[in-house]
């Protein structure tokens, strides 16, 4: 339906795309908000996909503490940054310990690959 902002619209074009590109066992990756298109796409269109890897989304699957965790979001995000709520905690102590090993030459190719 023209102009719809609900998952069920997202999944619904997703599956005029495959149709009209003619696609036939499909295999999807959905990030974040595209796991509330390809979700729904592949439940509705079981015989159409082959697979589906969901990669930081609940696909617009709503549980108690999905809730929860959404709720922390914004103290998580004054305690870490954005940077720290997309990479992780880990991941940030890892990066810095490895990028701190770095000659300054290797250091300033390293920041401009990966937007240090």
């Amino acid at each position: 339906m023209p102009g719809a902002a609900a998952p069920e619209a997202y999944a619904d074009d997703l599956a005029a795309l495959i149709g009209e590109l003619k696609l036939r066992d499909v295999r999807l990756v959905a990030q974040s908000m595209g796991g509330w298109t390809g979700m729904p796409f592949a439940l509705a269109h079981p015989e159409r996909t082959a697979a589906l890897v969901l990669a930081g989304t609940p696909g617009g699957v709503a549980t108690p503490q999905i809730a929860a965790d959404g709720a922390r979001v914004p103290q998580r995000i004054a305690e870490r940054g954005f940077r720290g709520m997309a990479l992780g905690k880990r991941f940030l102590e890892r990066y810095q310990k490895f990028r701190s090993g770095l000659d300054e030459a290797a250091r300033r190719q390293f920041d401009r690959a990966f937007g240090a």
